[in-house]
């Protein structure tokens, strides 16, 4: 249970549902409750809407691509919320269970070389 309010559409202030609509715009008329966690603050939601469009707007990283990204830091901070959402955006991208145990297990075996080396304290380069 968030220690945080989720403002609902129908308590939202105007200027919030105005920034819902926008969101569930990109989300199929969806509005993941995130987003009314940020809703306690519209200035803050309104910038992390516009953030977030413009850092996930393809450019030279592929959409799919920063799913991957977004699904694996879920991944690696433990956010339940965070890893089920992007897994569910990998299966809009086509991304079936054994692509994400791929990913999961990509991610366990560079977790584990970056422990090791940063136990052994190597440096780069080797020396």
């Amino acid at each position: 249970m968030p220690i945080l309010k989720l403002v609902e559409e129908h308590d939202a202030s105007p200027e919030v549902q105005e920034i819902y609509e926008q969101v569930k715009a990109n989300y199929g008329g969806f509005l993941p409750d995130l987003y009314k966690l940020f809703g306690n603050d519209p200035d803050y939601l309104r910038s992390i809407v516009a953030h977030m469009g413009s850092v996930m707007e393809p450019r030279q990283i592929d959409a799919r691509t920063k799913e991957i990204i977004a699904y694996v830091v879920a991944a690696v901070n433990g956010c339940d919320f965070c890893i089920n959402a992007h897994a569910g955006g990998l299966r809009q991208h086509g991304v079936d269970d054994a692509g994400l145990t791929e990913i999961l297990a990509t991610v366990g075996l560079w977790e584990e070389i970056t422990r090791f080396a940063i136990g052994s304290r190597l440096q780069w380069p080797a020396g």
